[in-house]
């Protein structure tokens, strides 16, 4: 079930108010849960919130759509990512650190990017959503040392290619 992804603009000048905006979002993340005390106890659960700034220079919170995740090492991980929005590109720089460029799957569709990556001992999972269309022939992808960035040309593409091109 999709969650209404909640927002608030905040002053990033007064960190007390960042402060209290985040307290309250993790609280009511955590009223949110259904799950008992108990369970919680044996696998906790990660929660996620977005910080970022608009190209209008407005400063936001918003709760991540998902539910929240059990934190069993088993599973994939979300990496973290820094999106940068640029006038004719969106660079998406991405930590999968201990896995091959040959295991980094790139995959774009419906206005979302899922990086998909998995090693011996960790796997990597998270959808970018995306401001822009992207022209993918000119998109692609460059992996050194853990670090993966991602170049997305803002256009318009109409065939039918949704794979992003790792150099």
């Amino acid at each position: 079930m999709a969650k209404k992804k909640e927002s608030a603009e905040i002053n990033f000048n007064n960190m007390d108010e960042v402060n209290t905006l985040i307290q309250k979002l993790v609280k009511e993340m955590i009223a949110s849960n259904t799950l008992n005390q108990e369970a919680m106890q044996n696998n906790p659960l990660v929660y996620g919130f977005n910080i970022r700034v608009d190209r209008n220079g407005i400063s936001l919170i918003e709760k991540d759509e998902k539910e929240p995740q059990s934190n069993k090492l088993e599973e994939s991980r979300e990496p973290l990512v820094d999106i940068i929005d640029k006038d004719d590109y969106i660079v998406i720089m991405a930590e999968v650190p201990g896995v091959d460029k040959a295991n980094i799957k790139l995959v774009l569709e419906k206005g979302k990017l899922n990086i998909a990556a998995s090693g011996t001992s960790r796997n990597y999972n998270r959808d970018v959503i995306l401001s822009a269309d992207i022209d993918m022939p000119y998109s692609h992808a460059i992996y050194n040392n853990g670090v993966l960035e991602i170049n997305l040309k803002k256009g318009y593409y109409k065939g039918n290619d949704n794979k992003i091109r790792i150099l």
